[in-house]
């Protein structure tokens, strides 16, 4: 249970609160819905490094956002080297979310 509204663990574009006209937080936590909006759907870094060895690596990481609209995401990790090709996929929260569809 979160007691204010700054400690509720979220990244959001954008929240909508319905409900009354106040923010008081004992009237948000009890009488007020809170609808969270992801615009960005994708989230994408990239890096490349070359090593003292020669070795040549481009790094990055992509993550879907909301894409079963449960507030879940999905990380992929690839990893492509002149010595190797490693790619790696993490789930999170989507056991919880498959489960409620």
């Amino acid at each position: 249970m979160y007691f204010n509204l700054e400690s509720i663990p979220a990244t959001a574009d954008k929240i909508i609160v319905s409900g009354l006209d106040r923010t008081h937080d004992p009237i948000v936590k009890k009488q007020i819905t809170f609808k969270v909006e992801e615009k960005r759907f994708v989230t994408a870094r990239m890096s490349i490094t070359h090593g003292t060895d020669g070795i040549t690596k481009a790094c990055g990481n992509v993550r879907l956002n909301n894409f079963a609209h449960r507030a879940e995401c999905a990380d992929i990790d690839v990893e492509i080297g002149s010595n190797q090709m490693v790619s790696n996929y993490t789930d999170e929260n989507l056991a919880s979310a498959s489960n409620i569809l």
